[in-house]
């Protein structure tokens, strides 16, 4: 039966002589036999076994694992139970790479949106970013709010136009400014915003905050630590977010 050196068996299997030393070492897969000169020899059962513990670190078993897996005399049910570990772990790593693929995109995002950039203003990102998922609430909470009081509104008013009843839709409009002034209350009461100036958090008067002119995500406010008027990044309170 031909047998082979570590080099040899380095070079069929495509890795280095330190791999396979550490193999040996780690009594993975031992060599079968010594010449007389202390060269050490691996059998083609040696190899096949080296081929077989090469592919389980390429899976990405550990080291502790394998061993386990080539001490055992049936492997077979062991192994399938550490492949089931190791994808579960895998997939674990997939889940937390995509969140931290989302994060750069959303941050890339950001970047781009902002007047002035600076490393200050990743800090702002970063406290709207991990408040996001709260403002999201918030927004849902009040559009489905104002959806329910716009469809009373007009099914109240169809109920006028086709049976000539009126009386239900004049009693409705004060019930509709009550729900538009608790929205406006509830929204304001709920957010607070980042100065792009000095990067504090503040929360601004009800009024002027209400009537600022306003995009998607910022308002036009003034900063009550530093004065500043310009746009400031809309967040949820964090008091509201750390009660939840």
């Amino acid at each position: 039966m031909p047998s082979y050196t570590t080099g040899e068996v380095a070079k069929m299997l495509s890795v280095t002589v330190r791999t396979v030393q550490y193999y040996d070492q780690r009594s993975l897969v031992s060599p079968s036999s010594l010449t007389e000169g202390g060269r050490r020899m691996y059998s083609e059962d040696d190899i096949r076994r080296l081929k077989a513990v090469c592919y389980l670190r390429e899976v990405g078993l550990p080291i502790v694992s394998i061993h386990k897996l080539v001490t055992e005399e049936h492997p077979e049910d062991v192994i399938a139970l550490m492949i089931d570990e190791q994808k579960k772990e895998l997939s674990d790593e997939i889940a937390d790479k995509q969140r931290q693929f989302g994060r750069l995109e959303a941050l890339k995002r950001e970047m781009r949106s902002a007047d002035n950039f600076s490393l200050s203003f990743i800090h702002d990102i970063a406290y709207r970013m991990d408040n996001k998922r709260m403002l999201r609430k918030l927004y849902t909470k009040l559009i489905v709010f104002a959806l329910l009081l716009e469809a009373l509104e007009w099914a109240f008013g169809l109920m006028g136009f086709i049976k000539g009843v009126w009386l239900p839709i004049i009693l409705y409009f004060p019930v509709f400014l009550l729900g538009c002034a608790l929205i406006s209350y509830y929204y304001a009461k709920s957010v607070d915003y980042i100065c792009p100036a000095c990067h504090e958090i503040f929360t601004p008067g009800k009024r002027e905050m209400l009537f600022a002119r306003h995009t998607l995500r910022t308002r036009n406010l003034t900063c009550t630590h530093c004065g500043h008027k310009g746009f400031a990044i809309e967040v949820y309170k964090k008091k509201n977010t750390e009660g939840q």
